[in-house]
């Protein structure tokens, strides 16, 4: 009897449908103060800090399907209203000017891996020419 409630179990969980949302990451022209998302159960949102130790990216993860806004704030109080709408296969996000959008899971189509250059290697022997 075991078995045949864990083959059903088994049949049952392979049923259920498998969501993988699309994560992004946006890269704003000025800093960024503040984020503040209307519903944290659809996306979240963080500002981290660039090399230049300013707040200039914002990275978007998705927890399911559905759309909010997101208020990103400026330290000249500038405040920008970003709508998300994230399906099951995209995350799209409607920019106003001075953002620009990547998605993070996508990989690119192809990728050009650069070697360095071969040192020229002496023979270490001392001679005359």
């Amino acid at each position: 009897m075991k078995r045949i409630i864990l083959i059903l179990i088994i049949i049952f969980l392979t049923k259920l449908p498998v969501l993988a949302y699309e994560n992004c990451f946006l890269i704003s022209n000025s800093p960024v103060r503040s984020v503040i998302v209307e519903n944290t159960d659809i996306v979240d949102a963080k500002p981290v800090f660039t090399i230049d130790n300013q707040k200039k990216i914002i990275i978007i993860t998705a927890k399911r399907s559905g759309s909010t806004k997101i208020l990103v704030k400026h330290p000249d109080n500038v405040d920008a209203i970003l709508e998300v709408k994230i399906t099951d296969k995209s995350t799209k996000v409607n920019l106003p000017s001075g953002f620009e959008c990547y998605t993070i899971d996508e990989t690119p189509d192809s990728v050009d891996i650069l070697f360095p250059p071969l040192k020229e290697r002496n023979s270490g022997k001392k001679g005359r020419e």
